[in-house]
């Protein structure tokens, strides 16, 4: 007999929240000219002052997320 779990999704603000979250969004500018794999290259190169500049020496978690996912919703 197959058995089925059925589970419930409960949302919460950031006010349940232990430690409060700082979310910071960059963006940066990709030419005409350049290549996706140029550009990609570009961030990968950037990455490490970025979190030196914003993670105050705290664990940190970046999420890249391409500009093509929101335009096609």
């Amino acid at each position: 007999m197959e058995r089925r779990l059925m589970r419930a999704c409960d949302r919460m603000d950031d006010s349940c929240r232990p430690v409060k979250l700082r979310k910071v969004v960059l963006g940066y500018p990709c030419s005409d000219t350049m290549s996706e794999f140029r550009f990609d290259l570009m961030l990968t190169y950037r990455l490490a002052n970025v979190v030196l500049t914003y993670s105050e020496l705290k664990p940190t978690l970046v999420v890249r997320t391409h500009a093509l996912t929101f335009l096609s919703n």
